[in-house]
């Protein structure tokens, strides 16, 4: 029955991944055009923004959307996070269950 209920959420959290996956992307498309001049050179590729150290909590906002939940300095997106120090990024985990816009390719499980 534990095995049960442990499938049930892991499914129900996956369901919501991807759900708040394809609505930050809706919302984002909106906004890539201001993103993309207000980053310049901390885009990896031409026309992709991507997460860098030292942007702002706005800058942040338009780029992945409003995060679950925040905890002072640190703001979670699923399994993925993002540090804060003074209103500037420090630090952040992108995890791949809900990858962040780090330029990077998102890897999988090995």
């Amino acid at each position: 029955m534990l095995l049960a209920s442990a499938a049930v959420g892991v499914l129900a959290w996956s369901v919501y991944s991807i759900h708040s996956q394809q609505t930050a992307g809706d919302s984002s498309d909106d906004a890539s055009v201001p993103m993309q001049a207000s980053l310049g050179e901390g885009s990896n590729t031409v026309g992709t923004p991507a997460l860098r150290l030292g942007m702002s909590a706005d800058e942040v906002r338009v780029l992945e959307g409003d995060p679950v939940s925040m905890h002072g300095d640190l703001w979670e997106y699923g399994p993925s996070w993002i540090r804060f120090d003074q209103d500037r990024v420090v630090d952040w985990h992108s995890s791949p269950l809900r990858a962040l816009h780090t330029g990077e390719p998102v890897q999988g499980s090995r």
